[in-house]
């Protein structure tokens, strides 16, 4: 658990991070505010059944899907996760909502084999806007973020 002395002016209450398998020292992030919405972030790694427990009940998680379903086994050599094994975290998870990110540049698309419909596969590629957040999460970050986008001057 993560002291809240520097988030605490955000209402962050918890951030916990969660060894995952990648490489030795790998981890995933679960981060909780106190309007109760938490935000779980996988980091590259196979499906880790330590970060399903840390994130159960998440309200969004954040996870890689580096190859297609049916590439399992360079998913595991390369201890990576497929889309679909990502989308069984978010199910063992009850995630509310998930992100699928990390995708590898061979697929230009949605990837094939996720059992969805061909309008679940178009929500999918189609960019959301600030009304599709969760109240309880948009309006709580949306005004602490606003100021970081207005300063174009920043360099990293």
């Amino acid at each position: 658990q993560g002291s809240m002395g520097l988030g605490g002016g955000l209402g962050l209450c918890s951030w916990q991070s969660v060894r995952v398998d990648h490489c030795p020292d790998a981890w995933g992030l679960v981060v909780s505010h106190a309007t109760g919405w938490k935000l779980v972030y996988s980091g590259d790694t196979r499906p880790s059944p330590a970060l399903v427990q840390a994130g159960r009940g998440a309200t969004l998680l954040i996870h890689e899907a580096t190859f297609e379903p049916n590439l399992g086994g360079q998913a595991h050599a390369k201890r990576h996760s497929t889309s679909a094994e990502a989308l069984l975290v978010a199910r063992e998870m009850q995630a509310y909502r998930t992100i699928l990110t990390h995708f590898s540049q061979r697929y230009p698309r949605v990837p094939v084999g996720l059992g969805l419909t061909q309008e679940e596969r178009t929500a999918a590629a189609t960019p959301k806007q600030d009304s599709d957040v969760p109240k309880t999460m948009g309006d709580e970050v949306a005004p602490k973020t606003e100021g970081v986008r207005a300063n174009a001057s920043f360099q990293p």
